[in-house]
């Protein structure tokens, strides 16, 4: 599952750790997406 932060009013503005927005300095929330991890190697043929 890959996860970011992001404003609820500005969808847009996404970052990899906790903090405020840029453009309204509101906190931003945790978002969960189902996905694959970007180490998951099991696609890889040996």
């Amino acid at each position: 599952m890959l996860s970011f932060y992001s404003c609820l009013k500005h969808p847009e503005i996404e970052q990899n750790k906790q903090g405020t927005c840029l453009k309204c300095g509101m906190r931003l929330k945790a978002i969960k997406k189902e996905g694959k991890k970007e180490d998951d190697h099991s696609s890889h043929n040996l």
